[in-house]
């Protein structure tokens, strides 16, 4: 499977930041990258078993704002889902053959 380059940069981006803040923030010993190709599909998820946090208080930084945007523009929204004490999980879903 060969990604263009915006795609490739992008996808980069989005999991470099996720992995950065769950190092950085969630006090977890464990992050999971997962990556699948579904029907004409790419699946990713990373997932923490961190501190987690409360979404309806959630004062987005920089860095959510930026995965926001660069999943918007591959065609995909951000989910997330977080509890306090069990950890965050991120994930996205973005067509492929990819869309331009």
């Amino acid at each position: 499977m060969v990604l263009n380059i915006d795609l490739r940069k992008n996808l980069y981006l989005i999991c470099r930041e996720a992995i950065h803040n769950a190092a950085k923030y969630s006090n977890a010993n464990k992050v999971e990258l997962t990556i699948k190709a579904k029907k004409g599909n790419i699946e990713v998820e990373i997932k923490d078993n961190g501190s987690g946090f409360d979404l309806l208080n959630l004062k987005p930084g920089n860095g959510i704002l930026n995965m926001k945007v660069r999943t918007k523009q591959i065609g995909s929204a951000l989910n997330m889902n977080s509890k306090i004490g069990v950890g965050t999980t991120i994930k996205f879903v973005f067509p492929y053959p990819h869309k331009w």
